[in-house]
């Protein structure tokens, strides 16, 4: 035997044991040099199985003269990672991806809202949506409670008191795992991996997701299935027309050829999305548009949205499944400008499940919290607040009200005042002088009852008793103010008796306040002592002022006049009174 010969036997006999060794590395026979010469009839069905070997990249390996001879391939849910033709080997495809049995050799990756739950998966099939749900695993020991600390895990106790590790499923999170936690998704553009901290981090610029994600991905997504040199000529490779005919409307692919590379591509856009022009071989690169809300596509189905079923008739837009369709939004919550559901704001609450939008609190009520599924919160006794109010704070002490220092609102006492268009921190206010309030809770100045006539108050006065007569007046046994008769005085408010001007003297007027008002009366005059008696003014003499006051006296008539033709009365006047001699 030519040692060439021993040769080829002794590795084929070592690839036998090496391919024993790995159940998953399939060999599959092209030709022998017999069968693959281009003398032979089989020539070109050789040249062709060996064409689809290299577009699958499968390691293909030749005889001694270099005739195709094997295609080593992995099995369903495996992929080749050894490019040495002797000892090929394979590789499980890791959790989240699948690959089928005799398709190109690499592992698809799911759907990016989905999951697999174990490695080595053959079929899409077993991409599947988590929903809203936690993953969780039972803590044993005090190592596993201290292990459950990484990423997004969370120490959850139940209400029976077993202890869990949690987390959030792929693509969801939630702020706070604990007892009846649940996971929300997480919104578009943004994602998160299970095993990941427990919030959603967005997209890089330019890469997009769907609600729920766990990566990010362009908008179209693009499968090459050959370059010219295999899908040109007088014998393209089988693989090329295979994945001509793959990529059609069922799959959602639009056929494009990369005008720079000279590639064959499928196309396709990820779930949730679809082309806006569904044209084979687009002169420009095709784009897609979100499915509108309240409807889905899933990634590789037909170019088309479905709205969602009548049972479960809302999505968001760019929702990437029908598990993304739901109820109508749920007390609490209100559409997005997105379609999706989200809390009703501060001040707002929803108690409906319905598509409607988050009413505002009413007027003396207020709601501090998101995704307020019942009627806002009452504000403190006595306190009011307008319509939207977000926290306690807006709700301010109604008119006849004030806030006490416990925050609580007390009632304005007797006296006092409060209006509604007060500061919220403005104590009541004292009613004016001249007024007087017998009643609390008054809301206005208005309601500030006025004393009576000829009486006065002092600010905040609670009682009509605290109205006293002012200066001048006086208050007789009906209660009512008066004013002082002439021939007295009152200098000061208050209910007391008028002070008499005293002996011969009068006032020309009735409600005096002063003691200097007090004149003389008829006849008489100050006789200028420091007693201040009026004394009688006689013959030949008059007074020398009609309003005549203290310190005023008697004055001598002129000598050309005579007093004693005087009548008695007119010696009250001036000296025009005075008769002239004749």
């Amino acid at each position: 035997m030519a040692w060439s010969n021993l040769l080829v036997c002794s590795l084929i006999y070592c690839q036998f044991v090496h391919t024993l060794q790995q159940p998953q590395v399939i060999s599959t026979l092209i030709g022998s040099d017999a069968q693959c010469t281009q003398t032979t009839a089989q020539h070109n069905d050789c040249q062709q199985r060996a064409a689809a070997c290299r577009a699958n990249a499968f390691l293909l390996q030749t005889t001694v003269n270099g005739h195709p001879n094997l295609c080593f391939s992995c099995a369903a849910g495996y992929k080749q990672t050894s490019n040495n033709v002797f000892w090929p080997s394979c590789t499980k495809c890791p959790h989240d991806t699948y690959r089928a049995a005799g398709a190109y050799n690499t592992c698809i990756d799911c759907p990016t809202q989905s999951y697999t739950e174990r490695d080595a998966e053959q079929s899409r099939q077993a991409c599947l949506f988590p929903g809203n749900q936690v993953v969780k695993i039972p803590i044993s020991n005090n190592a596993q409670r201290t292990e459950c600390s990484a990423g997004g895990w969370r120490q959850q106790l139940e209400t029976d008191q077993s202890r869990y590790c949690a987390t959030c499923m792929h693509g969801h999170h939630d702020a706070a795992i604990g007892v009846n936690a649940t996971c929300s998704p997480c919104p578009i553009d943004t994602i998160r991996h299970q095993n990941n901290e427990n919030t959603c981090s967005p997209c890089w610029s330019g890469l997009m997701s769907p609600m729920g994600s766990k990566r990010c991905t362009w908008d179209v997504l693009a499968i090459s299935i050959g370059s010219d040199s295999l899908c040109l000529g007088s014998s393209p490779s089988p693989i090329c027309a295979w994945g001509r005919s793959q990529c059609n409307a069922s799959s959602g692919g639009i056929f494009w050829v990369d005008p720079g590379l000279r590639y064959y591509n499928c196309l396709s856009c990820m779930g949730g999305m679809k082309f806006k022009n569904t044209t084979d071989n687009p002169t420009r690169y095709p784009e897609c548009e979100e499915c509108p809300a309240n409807s889905y596509r899933v990634e590789g189905t037909p170019n088309t949205c479905l709205p969602c079923p009548v049972s479960l008739p809302k999505s968001a837009t760019r929702s990437p499944g029908v598990s993304a369709c739901q109820l109508p939004c749920s007390r609490g919550t209100t559409n997005s400008s997105s379609g999706s559901c989200i809390q009703c704001g501060k001040g707002t609450y929803k108690d409906t499940v319905a598509d409607s939008v988050c009413k505002m609190c009413p007027l003396g009520k207020f709601s501090s919290q998101l995704g307020m599924s019942d009627n806002c919160d009452a504000c403190p006794s006595n306190s009011m607040s307008l319509p939207g109010s977000d926290e306690e704070g807006d709700c301010n002490c109604q008119a006849g009200f004030a806030i006490n220092v416990d925050l609580s609102c007390t009632p304005c006492a007797k006296g006092t005042y409060r209006d509604q268009d007060a500061l919220p921190s403005a104590a009541c206010s004292s009613c004016p002088g001249g007024k007087f309030s017998d009643a609390s809770q008054l809301q206005s100045v208005h309601d500030c009852k006025t004393c009576p006539s000829n009486s006065d108050s002092l600010l905040g006065s609670d009682a009509v008793t605290d109205c006293m007569c002012k200066a001048g007046f006086t208050k007789g046994a009906d209660s009512i103010c008066r004013a002082c008769d002439p021939g007295s005085w009152k200098s000061g408010a208050g209910d007391g008796a008028c002070t008499s001007c005293g002996p011969l003297r009068t006032s020309l007027q009735s409600g005096n306040t002063l003691q200097s008002s007090c004149v003389c009366i008829d006849k008489h005059a100050d006789n200028g002592a420091s007693d201040g008696q009026c004394v009688l003014c006689g013959d030949g003499t008059y007074r020398n002022t009609l309003n005549n006051g203290v310190g005023s006296q008697c004055v001598a008539c002129p000598q050309q006049y005579s007093a004693s033709a005087l009548t008695q009365a007119q010696l009250l006047h001036t000296t025009h009174q005075c008769i002239q001699f004749v």
